[in-house]
């Protein structure tokens, strides 16, 4: 038999598993510890073991986000990824995995990784993933370069504190939607983006860097186009600031090579769409939908509005950081303070950088929590440049006090969502293995698990978060992960070109089995009645009524929920 290419977790998830429930209520203690362990790092004097400071903090993340490695619930994001990662294994076309999203194909590139490398490819790697590959390594990165600038302690102060408020940033039973970090299309391009950042404070700093480092750093600015297109504002960025040093400084065979690296992905990807015809595709579904979704919504100031209201997670640190930037800006121009004289040019490139970054997530049409990613970097750089105006005076203790004031807040929060999941967990609402819950409870799954084998393939039309997917081993029947993108707000011409591709991969692949769930798109994106223009798609009802038996309707949403499946499969289990 094939192996399966999504896995349900193994040996070593049922053992943390395991841990995990014996441990119970004295979770909430080891959780603790770690609290504490950040602010001993926060006060801990210099020292030159930075690999024991990194360690440190691996270790601590690691124990805060461990229950979020266990449960099985999969959001749209992650959902999206493992499964387009699975049909690169199955078939690797990568063009058809671009499915009119803000997102490219890098990302689901990415999670191969795990497949080939014999690590299995399910929810749980896939956020071991994203924790220690990711997100952990762009920080140690940062935080080595900064310290070039800026006072070590006031850099690690800020690493340190926003490791971990990702840390305590679960919300526990919803590791899904709600979770701040989960593996969404922000990820992949935070960690190329701060590689590129730390390439543009070397030349800020002087430093001399290798025509290779340039080369590669091209190479990163042309993959963001096709991680995510809206990290290509910071890229450029990035790029314009790193041209204009290197046109300063006279070095033209600099500029070729970085020149060259920014071009080779276009290039090559480019020809690999137009030599499988698929242009138009590519044209409409990524970059014209792209363009679209950032039709410009907020404003500089709208857009913090909207983080303080939909994310009061994020409040307290916005707060602090808009409080402590003004305030020492004051402190600067009252004391007459020369750090931006002493560095004109590092000065003005973190200004702009965060601009750049606010707009980057205040211009789309839905400004979803998670874009707070492209954030993060630009905070702890202004963070550590406006710290630089304790340098010379006597309180500077007060970072470390308010940030370890912080902290306890993050301990505090941690320790209710502890004890929430506890209560939950011990009621028997929260079923950390959700796909023997579902086989229990949920006639979807039942039927579905009856008539399908790992490997095969499942189409959806409307929205699904993954679960189908990831539970049951099962491979997109489409491009589309869903395909409300196809059914809502878009153009006559969109529409129909979406729907074609999306006829053609249903023909083409006779997914075994098809789940038609329209009202969830609805819901989930809070669409009005008019907003959601669904014109009738009689070519893909024919074909599904000709060739497909409807098996199960769950009638508990406004719009029945239906699983239909393949004449023949349904003939042969029956």
């Amino acid at each position: 038999m094939e192996p399966k290419i999504i896995d349900f977790p193994g040996v070593f998830y049922n053992l943390l598993s395991s841990i995990y429930y014996h441990l119970d209520d004295k979770y909430y203690i080891l959780n603790a510890l770690t609290f504490i362990g950040y602010i001993y790092l926060i006060w801990y004097k210099k020292s030159d073991k930075n690999f024991l400071f990194f360690a440190s903090l691996v270790v601590l993340y690691n124990i805060n986000r461990f229950p979020s490695y266990l449960y099985s619930e999969i959001n749209g994001d992650e959902g999206e990824w493992l499964t387009g990662a699975a049909n690169l294994v199955k078939e690797f076309k990568p063009w058809k995995s671009i499915d009119n999203n803000t997102s490219g194909y890098f990302s689901s590139w990415l999670l191969t990784i795990l497949y080939y490398f014999k690590v299995g490819l399910n929810y749980t790697t896939m956020r071991l993933f994203l924790s220690n590959v990711l997100i952990l390594p762009s920080f140690f990165l940062n935080y080595y370069v900064l310290c070039k600038f800026f006072n070590e302690k006031h850099v690690r102060i800020l690493t340190v504190f926003t490791i971990a408020f990702l840390g305590a940033g679960r919300v526990g039973r919803e590791t899904a939607e709600l979770d701040f970090i989960i593996f969404s299309s922000e990820c992949l391009p935070f960690l190329l983006l701060s590689i590129i950042f730390s390439t543009t404070l070397y030349l800020i700093n002087g430093s001399r860097v290798s025509i290779f480092l340039l080369f590669f750093s091209g190479l990163l600015v042309g993959i963001t186009p096709f991680a995510k297109l809206q990290s290509v504002v910071l890229a450029a960025f990035y790029s314009l600031y790193i041209l204009f040093l290197l046109v300063r400084d006279k070095e033209w065979k600099k500029i070729a090579f970085f020149s060259l690296g920014v071009l080779v992905i276009p290039f090559i990807t480019f020809i690999s769409i137009y030599q499988n015809n698929a242009f138009e595709y590519f044209l409409n579904a990524y970059l014209f939908n792209n363009l679209k979704h950032l039709n410009r919504n907020y404003s500089f100031l709208g857009i913090i509005y909207h983080f303080f209201v939909e994310v009061p997670y994020l409040s307290p640190f916005l707060s602090l950081f808009i409080a402590l930037f003004l305030g020492q800006f004051i402190y600067f121009l009252y004391t007459k303070n020369n750090i931006i004289q002493q560095n004109k040019t590092l000065s003005i490139f973190l200004l702009l950088n965060l601009l750049v970054s606010i707009y980057t997530i205040a211009k789309p049409q839905y400004p979803y929590y998670h874009y707070a990613w492209f954030l993060l970097i630009p905070i702890i750089s202004c963070f550590s440049w406006s710290f630089s105006f304790f340098q010379n005076s006597k309180i500077q203790i007060l970072p470390k006090a308010i940030f370890s004031i912080m902290i306890v807040f993050f301990w505090v929060r941690s320790f209710n969502l502890d004890k929430e999941v506890n209560d939950l967990k011990h009621n028997g609402v929260l079923a950390i293995d959700r796909r023997s819950f579902f086989l229990k409870n949920d006639p979807f799954c039942q039927k579905l698990d009856k008539y399908t084998v790992p490997n095969e393939r499942l189409a959806i039309w409307g929205w699904e978060k993954g679960e189908y997917f990831g539970f049951f081993s099962l491979l997109r029947g489409t491009r589309l992960f869903h395909s409300s993108h196809t059914i809502y707000s878009n153009t006559e011409k969109a529409q129909s070109i979406y729907r074609k591709a999306y006829l053609e991969d249903i023909t083409t692949y006779k997914p075994v089995a098809f789940i038609k769930n329209e009202n969830i798109s609805l819901t989930f994106l809070k669409l009005s009645e008019g907003d959601f223009q669904v014109k009738p798609f009689n070519e893909l009802w024919q074909y599904l009524h000709n060739n497909y038996t409807l098996v199960e309707t769950d009638t508990t949403f406004a719009s029945p929920r239906e699983l239909w499946i393949r004449n023949d499969r349904f003939a042969s289990k029956e």
